[in-house]
């Protein structure tokens, strides 16, 4: 790998174990273990360091949409690939924290299109919802949301991811139980 490519790499890691405020460029070149003139050589500014990294992120998101289209199901397939790309989906999450910054809302939404789309006819197979897509998107942005507030670097197992989907699957069953028709 470069060192140019080293430091987003490096920053990519460190927003997804501890968010967009821990990083700064002096903690970075600690990482990368080179000087904080190598990164202004490379990026100019953090403005466009930032901008290179929310593309890197786009990138790794297409990369994943791709994976997960790949999955002949939500469960065991697409949990595995969750967990191969956990990085990602920690990355994704602190910039889903920060989406009132409009660089960030605007990442997070191209990048989340990508997923969305991807995991959508999973999605609805797995819970039955074939007959209500208004619905199971709905329900996919709602569930995609609180998954990202609630999901740790330490809770991301396989058995937690399994657990969640299950929880899930029991909402679906609940609203089914209370629907009259």
């Amino acid at each position: 790998m470069d060192k140019k490519s080293r430091w987003l790499k490096e920053a990519y890691t460190l927003v997804a174990e501890n968010g967009m405020t821990k990083m700064n460029i002096e903690s970075l070149a600690n990482k990368v273990g080179s000087s904080k003139s190598s990164f202004y050589h490379f990026y100019g500014d953090a403005e466009n360091f930032t901008a290179a990294l929310f593309d890197y992120h786009i990138q790794r998101s297409k990369e994943l949409a791709i994976k997960i289209s790949a999955c002949a199901n939500l469960k065991p397939d697409m949990i595995h690939v969750f967990i191969e790309n956990q990085e990602d989906i920690l990355f994704h999450k602190q910039i889903r924290i920060k989406r009132e910054d409009e660089v960030c809302k605007a990442c997070f939404e191209e990048a989340y299109k990508k997923v969305e789309s991807a995991i959508f006819d999973k999605w609805i197979t797995h819970l039955g919802l074939s007959n209500q897509a208004l619905f199971a998107k709905a329900f996919l942005n709602l569930v995609a949301d609180n998954f990202l507030l609630r999901i740790t670097k330490k809770d991301f197992t396989y058995s937690w991811l399994e657990n969640y989907v299950q929880e899930i699957g029991y909402l679906i069953t609940q609203i089914d139980s209370t629907n009259p028709n």
